[in-house]
């Protein structure tokens, strides 16, 4: 799930930042690249976390760095939708959805994992 998201945002970021700026109510300055640059790292982590190789402390610190920068670029959607009046559908939208509901999917699915493996030692 982090991986194919993460790679679709660096994609969308890096490659088409002006149509990204648009679709989320911003002027395009050249910052997107460097959001598609966090996703595109955000994408490499989830695919080193999906094998069963990866220890859990890499898949935690991979699921902290996530949880930070989504939920961040959640309050900071919020912030643009209350203070600037931005209603764009990929300001206040779905976008919120993914960035609030991936934390919880992945903290939430790590704690199950995680718990059910030390309850069986």
């Amino acid at each position: 799930m982090l991986g194919l998201t993460s790679l679709w945002a660096s994609i969308l970021h890096i490659f088409l930042s002006n149509i990204a700026s648009k679709s989320i109510g911003w002027k395009s300055n050249g910052f997107e690249t460097e959001i598609g640059f966090v996703n595109f790292g955000l994408f490499v982590l989830g695919v080193m976390s999906a094998s069963n190789k990866t220890s859990s402390g890499f898949k935690l610190a991979t699921i902290i760095i996530t949880s930070i920068f989504l939920l961040l670029a959640a309050a900071n959607h919020i912030k643009s939708a209350i203070v600037e009046k931005n209603y764009a559908l990929n300001n206040i939208g779905t976008i919120l959805i993914h960035d609030f509901g991936t934390p919880i999917i992945l903290i939430t699915s790590f704690v199950l994992l995680y718990c059910k493996k030390s309850i069986k030692k």
